[in-house]
């Protein structure tokens, strides 16, 4: 059973300082938005689109409990972590690799392109149904789907045997 998002990622940001889920902003001047941002492997080229999608990362703990209990597999499971551990970490690139795309093309957390679109699908279907309450001081139902339907249409312009997931980018 994949572990929360924060959880996963409160040790890495605890290491520079970073901010975790709604803290994300909240000083500018001193920290940076971490948010989500959509990959395709195909081959071994890493296709991005580098859209910003800080909704889905402030509420990626809900959306993976909500995939669960609809049977769509974990919304967590489709997150990769490589960018954020070598921004985190300050870790150098092994020799031959150029960048952490490299690294995440090789070694990072996909999804077939299929299993991400009847995720995405579902969690977009089911949000459109029951209008989900997202965010205590901000409303964000109308930005956590829009950042789904981006997300779901990046996925399905894809060819059937690539592979998807969503960086964790500060």
């Amino acid at each position: 059973m994949p572990r929360s998002l924060a959880r996963i990622l409160t040790r890495a940001h605890a290491c520079v300082n970073l901010p975790v889920g709604n803290e994300a902003g909240r000083d500018k001047h001193h920290r940076m938005n971490t948010v989500l941002w959509t990959h395709l492997l195909m081959g071994a080229e890493v296709i991005t689109d580098d859209t910003d999608k800080p909704a889905l990362y402030r509420h990626a703990d809900r959306l993976d409990r909500l995939s669960r209990e609809l049977g769509l597999g974990s919304f967590i499971a489709a997150c990769d972590t490589t960018d954020l551990r070598f921004e985190a970490h300050g870790f150098e690139l092994p020799s031959g690799v150029h960048s952490t795309l490299d690294m995440m093309a090789r070694h990072g957390a996909w999804l077939p392109v299929a299993s991400a679109i009847t995720l995405l699908t579902g969690l977009t279907a089911h949000l459109q149904r029951n209008k989900l309450t997202f965010g205590l001081l901000h409303e964000e139902y109308h930005e956590v789907l829009a950042e789904l339907t981006a997300a779901l249409a990046f996925a399905t312009a894809a060819p059937p045997d690539a592979r998807f997931n969503f960086s964790i980018v500060t």
